[in-house]
């Protein structure tokens, strides 16, 4: 009978389609509970990054139990991902700018990731593993929303510690749905609308402040992965405003041009906001716990880790937004 470790190795080497070296049966890992399907994971998928080396497992949106104790929390915790490991000593992780330290691995890309039945790692990069304790009243179904939900806190904060008076978001895909719900809690007062030139996706986030005619805002979020959405939001942009690049652009569109006197002279900002720090998937946690961000209704599909295959080759419909792995 397989020990529990090479049960572990197994699975991982079935779905890898490798041949993973064994590791010390005191090895830590997570056994993965729910791991969330995001764009970045089908866009891997399809064309791997250049800094991604392969074969490599996906995923990077990960809940579950810690085997052993871990940097302070028992075995058996329920826990949350942050999915990367730094360096921990530069000045970007001392000042709690994480997602910007110059030697940054990510999970899913540079290490494997979470659509496997378990995350090992060696004993001497356990120290720069960061999991997050679940509160009680979270299911690990919810809590696989705790990244992307923690981008989106990351983006909404380049606005500074104000609450600006309005907040139009480009896109109403899932990040932009929960830019709504997390704005809308974090910010009572401010007017919040959606833009999308699709029309039944506006629809469906009608209720989040869905506006086909949506008016200028003081923040900009451009949620959507083309520049012609970045150009909506600009000429939507009040003086002293500021917009925030929070989707990137396909190779073809990335460079993008705008008139330097008219940012100049309106005194407006241009800020990029890229992942997000542990910090931010804390605050996640906790506004999900409390009932301030709903997220159920964003699960459009659950599936077993049998089905991944056939879940990142079929065609992605307006009424998709979190596809769980069970």
């Amino acid at each position: 009978m397989l020990s529990t470790n090479e049960q572990i190795q197994a699975e991982l080497e079935r779905v890898a389609g490798i041949t993973i070296s064994p590791c010390p049966s005191s090895s830590p890992f997570l056994k993965v509970h729910r791991a969330g399907i995001c764009q970045t994971d089908r866009k891997a998928f399809c064309s791997p990054p250049s800094s991604m080396t392969l074969p490599r497992i996906l995923g990077h949106e990960v809940c579950g139990q810690l085997s052993r104790e871990v940097n302070g929390l028992v075995g058996g915790s329920r826990v949350v991902l942050w999915p990367a490991l730094t360096c921990g000593i530069c000045n970007f992780c001392k000042s709690g700018r994480e997602n910007l330290c110059p030697k940054i691995q990510l999970f899913g890309c540079h290490l494997d990731g979470g659509f496997a039945s378990a995350i090992s790692l060696p004993e001497n990069l356990i120290n720069r593993l960061i999991c997050l304790p679940l509160p009680d009243s979270l299911t690990f179904s919810q809590a696989v929303f705790a990244e992307p939900l923690g981008c989106v806190l990351h983006g909404l904060q380049k606005i500074g510690s104000r609450q600006p008076a309005s907040l139009l978001i480009i896109g109403g895909g899932l990040m932009g749905r929960l830019a709504a719900r997390a704005a809308g809690a974090l910010w009572p007062g401010c007017r919040v609308a959606i833009f999308d030139n699709n029309e039944k996706r506006l629809a469906n986030c009608r209720n989040e402040g869905g506006n086909r005619e949506p008016g200028p805002a003081e923040l900009v979020l451009v949620a959507a992965s083309a520049a012609r959405a970045f150009y909506y939001g600009l000429e939507r942009l009040r003086p002293g405003g500021t917009i925030v690049l929070f989707s990137g652009f396909n190779r073809e569109e990335r460079k993008i041009t705008l008139d330097h006197n008219l940012l100049h002279r309106r005194e407006q900002r241009l800020a990029g906001a890229y992942g997000c720090c542990p910090t931010e998937m804390k605050q996640a946690l906790e506004l999900m716990a409390e009932g301030d961000v709903q997220v159920d209704d964003l699960i459009s599909r659950t599936i077993s880790l049998h089905d991944l295959d056939s879940e990142f080759t079929r065609e992605l419909t307006v009424n998709d937004y979190k596809t769980i792995i069970l």
